[in-house]
Order: structure tokens, then sequence, then C-alpha cells
């Protein structure tokens, strides 16, 4: 997705998943899944695409054990235009599932092929489609 790759923050391994929403004020949560029900450490990482303007929403990373059913890994996060002066409406965000490029962190047990979605952020997109 050229979108992406143009934030200029995109992924370093084409199996890692990316989604990119413009968001209205609200509570979201992403989902970090591996394909096929594979198992292994991931990150998440969300980020705000219009950092100059008055969001106060910067970017968010966790890293945590990804499994299958209901031991996904989960990670929330709230836009809050509306609740500063001249917030915008809505805000322009980039949500990352990232996997394989842990392993050059030493991570051995990294998830090989992350997406990231859920049915607040239908359409998960590998960041190579």
């Amino acid at each position: 997705m050229a979108e992406i790759q143009a934030t200029g923050i995109p992924a370093a391994d084409d199996r890692e998943s990316a989604i990119m929403r413009t968001l209205a004020p609200g509570a979201y949560t992403a989902i970090v899944r591996g394909n096929n029900s594979t198992t292994g450490a991931a990150l998440i990482e969300d980020y705000d695409l219009a950092p100059t303007s008055n969001s106060t929403f910067g970017n968010i990373s966790t890293r945590s054990l990804v499994q299958t059913g209901d031991n996904v890994m989960i990670g929330g996060f709230i836009v809050g235009g509306g609740l500063k002066p001249n917030a915008p409406a809505r805000v322009r965000v980039l949500v990352r599932g990232i996997g394989p490029s842990l392993t050059q962190f030493g991570a051995a047990d990294a998830l090989q092929d992350p997406s990231v979605g859920n049915s607040q952020f239908p359409g998960s997109h590998h960041c190579a489609e």
C-alpha cells in the first residue's frame, strides 16, 4: 500500500500488517492475530498521522504474546477530538501489527504473519498489498 509507505513509518517486513483510518472521537480497539492460527510475540503500534494538529494522541506501542482464540493481543486507544479547544473532529491514524522484524532485536518467538483488525478496523491490509 503506497499510502502506508508514504507515512515514513512503513513496516520493515512485508508480512507485517497495517491499517490506516480517519477516526471520529471515541474508544477503539485493535486486535493482532496470527494468520492461519500462528502464535508468537508481536507489537501493536498506533500513530497519529497529524501530530501537528491539536490532537493529544502521539503513538502507543505494546509488545505481547499473541495466541489464538480469546488469547489474541488487544490494544485500545481513545481518539479525543473535541475534548481540547480547536481539536480536529476526526484524526488520521495508522495501526501496525509488527512481528517478523522483531527477530532482529532478539525475539526468537516473533509472530511471523500478523494480521491487524476488528469490527472497528475492517479491512486489514498487509504492507505489501
